[in-house]
C-alpha cells in the first residue's frame, strides 16, 4: 500500500513540476515612442512575422510620413529565425490604421 501512495504522488507531482523556458536570443525594435506588435506568426522559412502599429518616426521604424504622434500607423515587420529585421512596410492613411491578424498564403505572400 506505502508503494502505491508513494507512487500515485510521484506522478501527481510531475505536471507540477514546469520547466523554465530558455531564451534563445532577446531583441526590441521600435522608436522613442509606441510600437506594438498585435499578432506574430511563424513563417514557412523559420523565421516569423509580425503586424501591429507603430507611432514613432525615428529608430527602426521608417515609412511613417504623418507628422501626429497621436495617429499609429500599421507596421508589419518580417524576421529571420534569429531575430534580425528583414524588412518592414508601414502603411499610412490620414487616421489611425491598426492591423490585428497577420497569416501566410500558400504563395509564400502575407494577408
Amino acid at each position: 500500500m506505502c508503494r502505491f501512495l508513494t507512487a500515485i504522488l510521484l506522478i501527481l507531482a510531475l505536471p507540477t513540476a514546469a520547466q523554465i523556458p530558455v531564451v534563445e536570443w532577446y531583441k526590441t525594435y521600435g522608436g522613442l515612442h509606441g510600437e506594438e506588435a498585435t499578432d506574430i506568426e511563424a513563417t514557412s522559412d523559420g523565421g516569423f512575422i509580425t503586424a501591429g502599429y507603430a507611432e514613432s518616426f525615428e529608430g527602426d521604424v521608417v515609412g511613417r510620413f504623418g507628422l501626429n504622434l497621436a495617429i499609429a500607423d500599421s507596421w508589419v515587420t518580417k524576421y529571420s529565425a534569429s531575430g534580425e529585421m528583414e524588412w518592414q512596410k508601414g502603411l499610412i492613411g490620414k487616421g489611425s490604421e491598426l492591423y490585428s491578424k497577420i497569416k501566410q498564403t500558400p504563395d509564400g505572400g502575407y494577408i
